[in-house]
């Protein structure tokens, strides 16, 4: 049997940062790396569990001004406007 290697919770997190930049699956990233695969998945658990459960940090408010349409003065008759959420995700709010 190997000799098992203690990483802290900081090294774990690189390792699994890591991984992400690998593009390889994990059991090979585990075994280039020598760490063992349920290693591996138990401290990625651990640490998505740890970011949930921490305090959302508080939103911040980006002013975009007053939309307005060519040739208007004050009010914008008609506008779109799309936020891509990711994953295929859009929200579109439109007036007009």
């Amino acid at each position: 049997m190997g000799k098992r290697t203690r990483r802290s919770e900081q090294e774990w997190k690189q390792i699994i940062d890591e991984h992400g930049r690998s593009g390889q699956s994990v059991q090979a990233y585990c075994e280039s790396k020598a760490i063992g695969v349920a290693s591996f998945y138990q401290w990625r658990r651990r640490l998505r569990d740890s970011k949930s459960l921490k305090k959302p940090s508080k939103g911040s408010f980006i002013e975009m001004g007053q939309i307005r349409t060519p040739g208007s003065v004050s009010d914008a008759s008609s506008w779109t406007i799309t936020l891509d959420l990711g994953d295929g995700l859009k929200l579109v709010l439109q007036r007009g």
